[in-house]
């Protein structure tokens, strides 16, 4: 999953998450990588639509790289300035 609580004893702790939005998913992402985290500010960003469309069903498929690769970046570039509020 997610490893989020790697980053225990983080002020700030942005997750990146390839998948779509498992947040109400215990055994697929387990409260217990967040609660590592309490003392942090945490942000999490879930893959869109348009990028779970672009790896389909197999993300590891190396022929869907590219398209992944470039709904990724969209992805960023839309989300990016709600994120400089975060890391300011």
């Amino acid at each position: 999953t997610a490893n989020a609580d790697l980053a225990a004893g983080s002020d700030r702790v942005l997750v990146i998450v390839p998948a779509h939005d498992v947040s109400h998913d215990r055994d697929t992402f387990p409260s217990s990588q967040f609660e590592a985290l309490h003392a942090a500010k945490v942000r999490v960003i879930y893959a869109d639509e348009d990028s779970l469309a672009a790896f389909g069903a197999n993300p590891l498929d190396p022929t869907v790289r590219r398209t992944a690769a470039i709904a990724g970046r969209e992805q960023g570039r839309r989300v990016g300035a709600s994120l400089a509020g975060f890391w300011s």
